[in-house]
């Protein structure tokens, strides 16, 4: 008998709710555990803190006082998370601002389902 892989867990950081429960759909039958889904800067770095994700998905444009990357830069001072940017901004307006975060990358949305998939089960 095989021991169980544990399954990773992903923070979900949206505020757009048909795209967060599709995403929550996907990442639910790609076999990933899912922590509940947040959509602001401030309960993003709450919730990375309690729950110890092993990867965030964070559209830049949330709500609340910080934007998403504002909020990585909050979480990363703590724990270094893996993060995959989502934005309907172009990635060259967002490029330098997300220089400095690592692990990282950057999706735009319309999101591309299997480089997505791709992109999540070599960082997570």
């Amino acid at each position: 008998m095989r021991p169980q892989r544990k399954k990773k867990k992903i923070l979900v950081v949206e505020d757009e709710i048909i795209f967060t429960l599709n995403l929550l759909d996907l990442l639910e039958m790609w076999d990933y555990e899912v922590l509940k889904p947040v959509s602001s800067a401030e309960a993003a770095i709450k919730a990375a803190e309690e729950a110890n994700p092993d990867l965030i998905i964070m559209d830049i444009g949330i709500k609340g006082r910080l934007d998403g990357i504002e909020a990585v830069i909050k979480i990363h001072e703590h724990r270094k998370v893996p993060v995959i940017f989502i934005s309907g901004y172009p990635y060259e307006d967002m490029k330098e601002r997300i220089a400095g975060i690592a692990p990282a990358f950057f999706f735009n949305k319309p999101i591309d389902i299997s480089g997505l998939r791709s992109k999540i089960e070599e960082m997570a």
